[in-house]
């Protein structure tokens, strides 16, 4: 299986972020893209010092629904905060199939072309979460994606009371 990777940039007031690879939440060293990006998105919603913010899927495999509840939290924020779509750029039809069935349109403006950003991409910064902490971070990721339609809503619903549960039982 090839791993995934997720960089940064920031330019020009607009935040970067460029998914390469598979990007999966499984448990082992992978595991820490997703708490990456959590621990990175939650530092970023503080500091709230961008305006708009792209994210580059042209070179992305796969997602799982724990990867695409980070980014629609990230969709969720940037319309409460600047009351405007943030942009993803897709050129896998895999990708997009993804992108349509959990309904990113609501809170995305996606468009189905490249980019090429001047800005030096940068590895996230690594974080390390513990169990607990990543199961919160799954169980949150799973209620962004549940938020934003009917439809996900009932998909995921299982699935978040799974989350629920194991939340619960290691506190």
């Amino acid at each position: 299986m090839e791993t995934g990777n997720v960089y940064y940039a920031k330019h020009d007031g607009v935040l970067v972020l460029k998914f390469v690879g598979e990007i999966r939440y499984t448990m082992g060293e992978s595991y820490r893209i997703s708490a990456s990006l959590d621990a990175f998105l939650d530092k970023l919603f503080e500091g709230k010092d961008f305006e708009n913010v792209l994210l580059d899927l042209t070179e992305t495999l796969s997602i799982d629904s724990t990867n695409l509840g980070l980014i629609a939290k990230i969709g969720q924020f940037t319309q409460q905060q600047f009351g405007r779509k943030a942009t993803i750029l897709s050129t896998n039809e895999d990708i997009d199939a993804i992108l349509d069935s959990v309904g990113f349109d609501q809170v995305f403006m996606i468009l189905h072309e490249t980019s090429e950003t001047t800005a030096e991409l940068q590895d996230l910064p690594q974080a390390e979460s513990p169990d607990r902490e990543l199961a919160h971070m799954i169980l949150d990721a799973h209620r962004a994606l549940t938020s934003l339609n009917e439809k996900n809503k009932e998909m995921f619903k299982n699935v978040v009371q799974i989350l629920e549960k194991r939340v619960q039982d290691k506190k």
